[in-house]
């Protein structure tokens, strides 16, 4: 998110009120819903993790296990949509990662609009969400 000509992350919180806007219709406490998707505690009893908790007591540390980049480098994904966008739109390679630059490692995942992801109308002009 550009805030006052700087780039940071967005919070859960915020996230979810950017993909909601669109849409007033959701609860006010989605945000909190959606943090807790990966609640065990909060999961039916059969329901079983597909990962080892074992060393991964924080969520970083589970981020960094099972998306590991190498330190400095950004990944877009998915990769297929990456590529179709990158020869439809030019220039538009060079401003993600110029936009991206103050962090110098993550996954950036790409969508061609995460209202249509979500069954939310189309906002025109929108190359990608990212």
């Amino acid at each position: 998110m550009v805030r006052e000509k700087y780039i940071r992350p967005l919070t859960t919180e915020e996230w979810v009120e950017k993909m909601m806007d669109a849409d007033p219709e959701f609860p006010p406490d989605f945000a909190e819903a959606f943090e807790s998707q990966l609640s065990l505690s909060d999961s039916p009893s059969l329901c079983r993790p597909v990962y080892s908790k074992k060393g991964l007591e924080h969520k970083a540390d589970l981020q960094q296990h099972l998306f590991p980049v190498p330190p400095g480098h950004l990944e877009c994904t998915p990769e297929s949509l990456w590529k179709e966008l990158s020869l439809q739109h030019e220039g538009l390679k060079e401003l993600i990662h110029k936009q991206m630059r103050p962090f110098s490692q993550g996954i950036v995942i790409l969508s061609r609009s995460w209202a249509v992801d979500l069954n939310l109308q189309e906002k025109p002009g929108v190359i990608c969400d990212a």
